[in-house]
């Protein structure tokens, strides 16, 4: 989901990690191949000052986070680009395994626009993902008005769009939490 307005937020839901598992190094390769000249060798400390890591993919293999992968960004905090993944222990649809949420983020200008289908492939790919997507921040607010639930969250969504089912309702992973377009 994108956090600020100028960016495109990427999200892949996949099968969990096990093991010795590999995909976040392909997670991480595939999206750098898929945008010309990034390279994902660095991190944020907790003061968001840059950490480079000059051993990337020993550190990504090696510092598993919650079932997922730790952050890596680029260095340019005008445009940065994000990447990380972490272990949902909520299945994606009614009584489902644990699953694997890899986010991410672009600019969102000509470049991030042209690269988003691309970059969303590869990061599919790479994750071997059930399905996902590429949101900027104002449709994603959209999104969330769209989603109710008679107890949870009631109301009538706006615009006169049919209402969105929260993931619990949802019958196989398979099936998308919420559709888009490309235009």
């Amino acid at each position: 989901m994108a956090v600020f307005p100028d960016e495109l937020g990427i999200a892949v839901y996949a099968p969990a990690l096990v093991g010795d598992d590999r995909r976040p190094l392909a997670i991480v390769h595939g999206m750098e191949g898929a945008l010309p000249g990034l390279r994902l060798e660095w991190t944020l400390s907790e003061r968001e000052e840059f950490i480079a890591l000059p051993h990337r993919d020993e550190w990504v293999a090696t510092n598993g986070t919650d079932n997922g992968f730790p952050f890596l960004c680029n260095d340019d905090k005008e445009r940065p680009v994000t990447i990380t993944g972490w272990e949902n222990p909520n299945g994606l649809a009614a009584r489902s395994p644990p699953h694997l949420e890899v986010h991410g983020s672009l600019h969102l200008d000509a470049a991030g626009i042209v690269a988003a289908a691309d970059v969303l492939a590869a990061i599919g790919e790479g994750a071997r993902a059930f399905w996902g997507r590429a949101t900027p921040a104002n449709a994603a607010v959209e999104i969330s008005r769209q989603t109710i639930d008679p107890v949870r969250k009631p109301g009538i969504p706006p615009r006169g769009l049919p209402a969105l089912r929260f993931p619990d309702y949802i019958r196989a992973p398979e099936i998308p939490h919420n559709l888009g377009w490309l235009n």
